[in-house]
């Protein structure tokens, strides 16, 4: 069993810079992943595999142990901010606000909605003009890309790769901000 993070910039928890960490209790795989993250290099200091340089460095990781002390207060942050983008866009038809099943509890690295009446690219335009910075994440579905490409026919990845649209979303987010970026949405579609 193995378990990955991506300490990416914009993560939650994010480095400085790229950076990630891979954790299991499988020796022989804790083995091999060490090798491959210090170009191959065995513990006989042969190179057993074609491994690269992927360690995380020491001034990487005392940023993330810094910013460890700040993630449950960020993150309750991040709750907070989608709370404030649920009541001011909840009366919007259309848009679609995620879907929260029961006993699901996010920390919201991103904040998507799906613009439901093509109106995407205008309302990229539009927020731009305002100030307002958007992201869209996964542009090319998974299965259409030159990696993954199958012959399926996987409507709905497609459909939400031509809808969804991530909102500002970081712990630095006033109310007022949200208040600003949702004014901002409300105006586009009246």
């Amino acid at each position: 069993i193995a378990s990955f993070f991506s300490f990416y910039p914009t993560k939650n928890l994010g480095a400085l810079g790229d950076g990630g960490c891979i954790v299991t209790n499988n020796t022989k795989l804790n083995s091999l992943i060490l090798s491959l993250r210090n170009y191959g290099k065995d513990c006989n200091n042969d190179f057993t595999y074609k491994g690269i340089n992927s360690r995380l460095d020491s001034l990487q990781a005392e940023f993330l142990l810094e910013k460890m002390n700040l993630i449950l207060s960020w993150n309750k942050k991040r709750k907070m901010i989608a709370k404030y983008y649920y009541k001011y866009l909840k009366n919007l038809s259309s848009i679609l606000l995620p879907i929260i099943p029961d006993n699901v509890n996010p920390v919201w690295h991103i904040f998507p909605i799906k613009c439901l009446d093509n109106s995407r690219k205008n309302l990229i335009i539009h927020l731009s003009n305002m100030g307002i910075e958007t992201n869209i994440h996964y542009p090319v579905p998974i299965h259409k890309t030159k990696s993954y490409k199958t012959k399926d026919i996987l409507p709905n990845a497609e459909k939400n790769s031509r809808q969804l649209l991530s909102l500002p979303m970081h712990p630095f987010l006033t109310k007022e901000d949200v208040i600003y970026i949702s004014s901002s949405i409300k105006d586009f579609y009246q």
